[in-house]
């Protein structure tokens, strides 16, 4: 539901039977929130809205009052730094049920304290968790990322099935969040050019790692290698490792049939490095579900080049579902 809330309330007396509410075009009233608490605590499975400025605490208090919930996403405007959410008259989250959370957050002056709050909770059930976080230039100047979640992963990390960590600056998330992931069969990271040491923390019991790209591959292509190459040298240490995706997140999804058109000579070192990881047992994948698959045994050669794209065909291979 977007748009207009006028009359919601009274709207919300005739629905008897409701069991889904979305509304994220604004900051969802405390008079919305405290209506369906008051009607469908016990009935609610799925809750996305928007929370954020003055009013945080009295709408994570109404939140955290539905008791059957299977979903919750919230989407988080900045709040102000003085209001302590761990330490205010906030119960925790009690969500016994709850099977998937997701946040879609910018990182301002609250955002420590957000997950210092939800990492109190009680998510006995939870397997899936979303972070999508826009940081802001003041947040990337005070903290590191991996930190910051630290206090949710060490709460969740170790029933997670799926992770997506969308985050533009979590230089230490690897090395932080990675090692308290013990039962992730899915991660989703947003690859910047800082990223670090990503390719040489898969969990061991990862199958699938989905790379975003939010910007024209050609930018990252350091930190991709890179990535490949720590894949590679540590394939041992993710042995149930399947898949590696490639997902543009811009106009121009990522293509094998594009990028070996546009960027020849650039693709060609990722598919060097697409058939190594295939001898690991490792597919490289484009954003349609295709991997590459050398036919012959010289991959690279230089006085080959006119030869080289009809050496590779793609092969479809099956997706995992999160």
């Amino acid at each position: 539901m977007q748009g207009s809330v006028a009359g919601l309330p009274n709207l919300l007396l005739y629905t008897n039977n409701l069991k889904c509410f979305n509304l994220y075009s604004s900051p969802i009233g405390a008079d919305i929130l405290g209506c369906l608490v008051q009607l469908f605590k016990s009935q609610l499975l799925d809750l996305h809205v928007t929370i954020g400025h003055d009013d945080t605490a009295l709408q994570l208090a109404l939140v955290g009052r539905f008791l059957t919930l299977r979903h919750l996403g919230l989407d988080v405007y900045p709040f102000e730094d003085g209001i302590r959410l761990a330490d205010a008259d906030v119960p925790p989250f009690e969500m016994p049920m709850l099977h998937s959370l997701e946040f879609n957050c910018l990182a301002g002056e609250g955002w420590k304290e957000l997950m210092k709050f939800v990492g109190r909770g009680h998510f006995p059930a939870l397997e899936i968790l979303i972070l999508e976080v826009d940081i802001s230039i003041r947040s990337r100047r005070q903290s590191r990322m991996g930190q910051t979640l630290r206090p949710l992963l060490e709460n969740v990390g170790q029933r997670l099935r799926y992770l997506d960590l969308s985050i533009s600056e979590a230089n230490d998330a690897a090395q932080v969040i990675f090692p308290l992931l013990t039962t992730v069969q899915e991660i989703s990271v947003l690859l910047v050019p800082a990223s670090l040491n990503i390719g040489s923390c898969i969990p061991t019991s990862t199958m699938k790692v989905n790379l975003q790209l939010d910007r024209d591959w050609t930018q990252l292509q350091h930190s991709l290698f890179r990535f490949l190459d720590d894949l590679h040298s540590n394939a041992k240490q993710s042995p149930l490792l399947r898949v590696v995706q490639l997902l543009g997140r811009t106009s121009m999804p990522f293509l094998w049939r594009t990028i070996l058109s546009t960027h020849a000579t650039t693709a060609e070192q990722l598919i060097i490095r697409s058939v190594t990881l295939q001898e690991d047992g490792i597919q490289l994948q484009d954003q349609s579900g295709e991997s590459y698959h050398n036919e012959t045994s010289a991959l690279v050669d230089r006085e080959q080049d006119s030869t080289f794209t009809r050496q590779l065909r793609p092969v479809a291979i099956g997706k995992s579902n999160k």
